[in-house]
């Protein structure tokens, strides 16, 4: 069903989005840094239903009313809880109820729990020991999907690597490098 889900920062959000659509998955986004009709357009897409995930900051989580969302899942752990309170309520619009899932790393466990007692939670994490999981999903490196872990493209020719803030162009043929 309809998913939003919710980044820290605007850099976050703008990855997430490019990684769904390689994954084939039809994807809006909205944070601090768009146009208003930008976050329009966005929004539109994903209440039409033309956009299955709608990828945000905060700036998505108080203020926009939004039926029928199926699952709310925090890529980042929210700041506080009331940031948390609110991106969760996105499932709860018009008697409605849904998923709420975050995830959450080994470093964040801690951070997790209390927010979960903040919040007044009785849910507890589960662990993904297997990589994959019983749909038969696994993890995807960055290095899968084209990507640096600075997050700077890939050379096109792997000789020559990029200079910094620069893609490379691709040799062509006759010219002298």
């Amino acid at each position: 069903g309809t998913t939003m889900v919710f980044c820290r920062t605007r850099v976050g959000v703008d990855r997430l989005s490019k990684r769904l659509k390689i994954k084939g998955i039809k994807a809006a986004w909205i944070h601090g840094g768009r146009s208003q009709n930008q976050r329009d357009a966005a929004l539109k897409a994903f209440t039409d239903g033309r956009a299955q995930a709608l990828v945000a900051t905060d700036v998505a989580a108080r203020g926009i009313h939004v039926d029928d969302v199926a699952c709310v899942l925090h890529y980042d752990i929210p700041a506080d809880p009331k940031d948390y309170v609110h991106r969760s309520g996105r499932t709860a619009r018009a008697g409605s109820s849904g998923h709420v899932l975050t995830f959450v790393t080994d470093d964040q466990v801690r951070k997790m729990k209390l927010l979960q007692r903040e919040v007044g939670l009785e849910s507890s994490l589960e662990t993904a020991d297997d990589p994959t999981d019983r749909d038969g999903v696994r993890p995807v490196s960055d290095g899968e999907l084209g990507l640096n872990p600075d997050r700077t493209p890939r050379s096109k020719n792997p000789g020559r690597p990029n200079k910094p803030g620069r893609p490379s162009k691709p040799h062509t043929a006759g010219k002298p490098r």
